[in-house]
């Protein structure tokens, strides 16, 4: 979920929180030779949060040389080989694998071969939060339901007014504006809820 101080949840109310980036269409080395790979920048919280299965080594993201592969990469990079301890090259910096993860058993949203250490982004654009049983995500929209002036980055403020909102997991599937941003395309699956009501109608037809 996407939020700046706009929209204000209680840190006790909060029981885990994990913040995340991507980028599509980037590339590592191994032995040389350059592989395309989606890359999911996050934490170890990540993993607390989203049940993946670990096929090896230990998941940990505590420091920016670390790395975390799905299974389908994994064997796509280095074939039968344990890849827990294998090293990539990912810009200037050498990271160290350290442990394979499933591949979902379901369906997912979140389409990525490779997490990274969220410690390799200056900025963080987004934050996945698990709250406690009782708390209102929609009555605390309602009430930060404001445009505003933001700071940036370098210090200026921003030309735009923007509004965050917390968005539940069950919503980001149909959330198709943030699949249109360019550095989320081919990462994130969505669809529409009008197509899923016609289906429905036919299906009771």
């Amino acid at each position: 979920t996407e939020y700046s101080d706009t929209v204000f949840i209680p840190e006790n109310k909060i029981l885990r929180r994990s913040y995340v980036d991507c980028q599509a269409d980037e590339s590592v080395k191994y032995n040389h030779t350059e592989y395309q790979t989606n890359v999911l920048f996050t934490d170890s919280e990540f993993l607390n949060i989203f049940n993946y299965r670990v096929m090896a080594g230990t998941p940990q993201l505590d420091a920016p040389n670390q790395a975390i592969l799905t299974q389908k990469y994994a064997q796509c990079l280095f074939g039968t080989d344990n890849a827990v301890g294998k090293q990539l090259e990912y810009g200037n910096k050498l990271l160290t694998v350290t442990a394979v993860i499933a591949q979902p058993m379901c369906k997912t949203t979140l389409h990525f071969d490779v997490l990274f250490s969220i410690d390799l982004k200056e900025h963080r654009y987004t934050e996945y939060i698990q709250l406690l049983p009782g708390v209102d995500i929609d009555a605390i929209n309602e009430v930060s339901n404001v445009y505003k002036k933001i700071v940036l980055p370098d210090g200026s403020i921003s030309s735009l007014s923007h509004r965050f909102e917390f968005v539940k997991m069950k919503d980001l599937y149909f959330l198709q504006g943030l699949h249109e941003i360019n550095y989320h395309k081919g990462f994130y699956t969505y669809g529409s809820r009008d197509y899923l009501n016609i289906l429905f109608i036919v299906a009771v037809l």
